[in-house]
């Protein structure tokens, strides 16, 4: 992806919702080509994994991918609620596997393993300090770095949510003590703090929430994850 999701993030409707000129269908949002994946970037939606199934039924590829700045009804394993401000990186694309859906659970593990390993590539995270939790979950000792979820239907499809808890949001999440979220920028390194640095307000140490400069960075991470999965298209 070349354009931010500051420059090109647009509003997303459910297909069958109807479009307005607040909140366009997600059909209509442009789709950007990165390697085999085909991206959609919204600025709010209420679930990327909804959008994405709604893609699915009229005929989307595999590698559809639909990006959102911020979701108003993210979900988690066990449909839990994942709460998704200003700051995080929330997408959701969509696979055929053409395998026995018996195979399919083991693909959830093996997903979080890629995106444990994109995200200590491209922060420089020291590799003791974060972990996959079985089945899917991505923690370090602060708290969880990111949660997956794979969602079945139809019979050959499946849709996979990842969402990232990279900047620390404008006002703090609370939580019941489980979950409790950790940001990927607390633990990198100082070459990557230092050039989110350049040309910031000094005393800064990364990009605010909601900047273009979040954005930015949240696309760079976005591309680091997807080239890591590009394997599975």
């Amino acid at each position: 992806m070349n354009a931010s999701m500051g420059d090109c993030a647009v509003p997303a409707t459910d297909l069958g919702a109807g479009a307005s000129e607040d909140r366009p269908s997600v059909a209509d949002v442009p789709a950007e080509a990165f390697g085999p994946w085909r991206i959609r970037t919204v600025d709010v939606t209420a679930s990327t994994n909804d959008d994405v199934r709604l893609l699915a039924k009229a005929g989307a590829p595999q590698g559809s991918v639909v990006v959102a700045r911020r979701q108003e009804a993210g979900r988690g394993q066990w449909r839990r609620v994942w709460k998704s401000p200003e700051g995080g990186l929330y997408f959701s694309f969509l696979l055929r596997p053409g395998t026995s859906a018996d195979e399919w659970p083991a693909m959830s593990p093996a997903i979080a393993a890629d995106v444990r390993e994109a995200l200590i590539g491209h922060f420089g995270i020291d590799p003791a300090a974060i972990r996959v939790k079985l089945p899917n979950d991505i923690v370090c000792d602060r708290g969880k770095l990111c949660g997956i979820v794979l969602e079945a239907f139809d019979g050959d499809c499946v849709v996979v949510g990842i969402g990232v808890n990279v900047l620390p949001p404008a006002e703090p999440i609370v939580t019941d003590g489980r979950n409790v979220p950790a940001y990927a920028v607390e633990l990198a390194d100082a070459a990557w703090v230092g050039a989110a640095q350049a040309g910031m307000p000094e005393g800064r140490t990364w990009p605010k929430a909601g900047t273009p400069e979040a954005c930015s960075a949240l696309d760079g991470l976005l591309e680091a994850i997807l080239g890591q999965l590009g394997h599975l298209i």
